[in-house]
């Protein structure tokens, strides 16, 4: 009986552990022949799932990934160019 009493503790400690966090990316792209930078912050917006903190990082980090890749593409037209001193690089945070 005295089961019943401690369950919606147990209930409520383990459906805290996930939640929904934010994933707030900063690209800079540099262009080398000019001296130039400019800075690119992506939309903040809640991740679809309830996540563990550590699960929620690892996405994060991902994305990074994910937009230099994308800038990589655009600025070197998938590959078949030189990307004429241009780079780009992505930091995101959990939020």
């Amino acid at each position: 009986m005295k089961y019943i009493y401690i369950l919606p503790f147990l209930i409520i400690a383990f459906s805290s552990c996930k939640k929904k966090y934010n994933c707030h990316c900063n690209t800079t792209a540099s262009f080398t022949n000019s001296g130039n930078t400019g800075s690119y912050n992506s939309k903040t917006a809640p991740m679809n799932k309830k996540m563990t903190k550590k699960q929620a990082t690892a996405v994060c980090a991902d994305e990074a990934k994910n937009l230099d890749a994308t800038y990589a593409n655009f600025i070197t037209n998938n590959g078949t160019s030189s990307s004429n001193g241009v780079t780009a690089h992505s930091v995101c945070s959990l939020q």
